[in-house]
């Protein structure tokens, strides 16, 4: 991916030139010291000539890639050496740092934090009196929905074809033709004669609670909220993998979000927008957002629960903190 950062002075060098703008308004008021205080400003003036050139865009390159294996998420991003990266996303490590400079690794844990988004990375550059800050937009979520976590059925084992999963049931005596990779050959000299692994393919199927066949989807204004509309998005593919069908009205489940149109269902699945908002040092205010999209979101969370059952999506709590 390609950044395009703005460049300017840094905090030092416009101190610098602040200096040095003084310095010379000072030399023009006493005439006397004129000599010295120029003599003082001349180095800043030509340090001013050459900050000069900060004033520009410069293009740099970032990497990035995400992995998910079963309940880890891990998650790398690459940009040159002497940048600090700063990972924008909705969930906070599970061990390792979101920020960093030239690199970044750390790994989320996707129990709880079923669904993350991520707005971008942000990259900060100083280069001699230039500070150049850019921001790559991402737009990309990863979503660990499961029936069991959202409380609509259960997941159950039964015995498949040969693309399930094999696992080994018990051992038996050797027949010919057995496949050799099961033979233990261990047991080739044993009392009992050659033995050999038997074999019972399993795989998992989700199991639907009794009755649930459709859902409907209303978010209102959250709809032009890039972070949401993806969760709402991303749980709607869900539901239409596990054979539900998406309709106007009268469902059993409802996706909704605070200040939507609320439409008659059995379950509820209220989408939390507090865990849309990330963790970023130095912008406090995202923390007082956070805290009123909390209180807003509780607050919807209890009228719901009038009009049926509630599953508040990802959790009560922003998804940072445990369930």
């Amino acid at each position: 991916m390609k950044a395009t950062l703005r460049c300017g002075l840094n905090a030092k060098w416009r101190r610098l030139m602040l200096s040095s703008a003084i310095g010379t308004g000072l030399a023009l008021i006493l005439s006397p010291w004129l000599e010295a205080v120029l003599a003082s400003a001349a180095p800043l003036s030509a340090s001013a000539i050459q900050a000069i050139s900060c004033f520009r865009s410069l293009e740099v390159e970032v990497k990035r890639n995400v992995r998910q294996d079963k309940d880890i998420i891990s998650v790398e991003i690459i940009g040159p050496k002497e940048a600090n990266l700063q990972d924008v996303s909705t969930a906070e490590p599970l061990s390792g740092e979101k920020e960093g400079k030239g690199r970044v690794k750390y790994l989320i844990d996707a129990n709880l934090n079923p669904f993350v988004f991520w707005e971008g990375i942000l990259v900060n550059l100083e280069r001699g009196p230039c500070n150049c800050i850019g921001f790559v937009p991402l737009i990309d979520f990863v979503s660990s929905w499961d029936i069991e976590t959202l409380g609509l059925g259960r997941v159950i084992e039964v015995e498949g074809g040969y693309l399930a999963t094999p696992e080994v049931e018990g051992v038996r005596e050797y027949r010919p033709g057995d496949e050799p990779r099961l033979i233990i050959w261990k047991s080739l000299y044993s009392p009992g004669g050659l033995r050999v692994k038997e074999l019972k393919r399993i795989k998992e199927e989700y199991v639907l609670d009794e009755g649930i066949k459709t859902y409907t989807v209303s978010i209102g204004p959250w709809n032009k909220n890039k972070c949401v509309n993806s969760m709402a998005s991303s749980l709607s593919s869900y539901l239409d993998k596990l054979g539900l069908m998406k309709v106007d009205e009268g469902s059993e489940i409802a996706i909704v979000a605070p200040n939507s149109r609320i439409p008659k269902a059995s379950i509820y699945l209220a989408l939390n927008p507090a865990a849309c908002i990330p963790r970023i040092k130095g912008f406090e205010a995202l923390d007082l957002v956070r805290d009123e999209l909390v209180d807003e979101f509780r607050a919807f969370e209890k009228s719901l629960r009038e009009l049926g059952d509630v599953r508040a999506v990802p959790w009560s709590v922003p998804p940072q903190s445990s369930p």
